[in-house]
C-alpha cells in the first residue's frame, strides 16, 4: 500500500468500512450495527460480549455455507467449532452425546 492510499483510508475510514462489509457480507454499515444490536453485542452461541474495534465486531457474521444467508454473530471459537462441524445438526449431536457420556 502506497502513501497516498493510506493516507486515503485513515481520512475516510467509514468509507472503507461500509465498502468492505458490504463486499464481504452484502449489507450496509447500519444493518451490520443494528444486527450486531439486536444480538446486544454478545456470540449467538457461547454468549460472550463481542467487542469492537475500529468500529466494526471482534467476530464473524455467520451465513449458511449451502445457501449463503446470513446467521448471526459468532466469536471466533464459535464460529470455528461450526466450521470444524460442517454445520451438521447430526454430529452436533453426537458431541453433546459424547460429552454427557464422559461427564465426571
Amino acid at each position: 500500500i502506497n502513501a497516498y492510499t493510506k493516507g486515503w483510508r485513515t481520512n475516510n475510514e467509514s468509507y472503507s468500512k461500509e465498502f468492505n462489509i458490504k463486499r464481504k457480507h452484502g449489507i450496509t454499515l447500519e444493518e451490520y450495527m443494528r444486527r450486531l444490536e439486536r444480538q446486544n453485542y454478545e456470540c449467538s452461541i457461547c454468549h460472550k460480549v463481542i467487542q469492537l474495534q475500529r468500529g466494526l465486531a471482534q467476530a464473524q457474521l455467520d451465513h449458511d455455507h449451502q445457501s449463503g444467508v446470513l446467521r448471526d454473530f459468532l466469536c471466533r471459537r464459535c464460529n470455528l467449532a461450526l466450521g470444524g462441524f460442517e454445520d451438521s445438526i447430526l454430529v452436533l449431536e453426537s458431541a453433546v452425546n459424547y460429552l454427557k457420556r464422559h461427564k465426571q
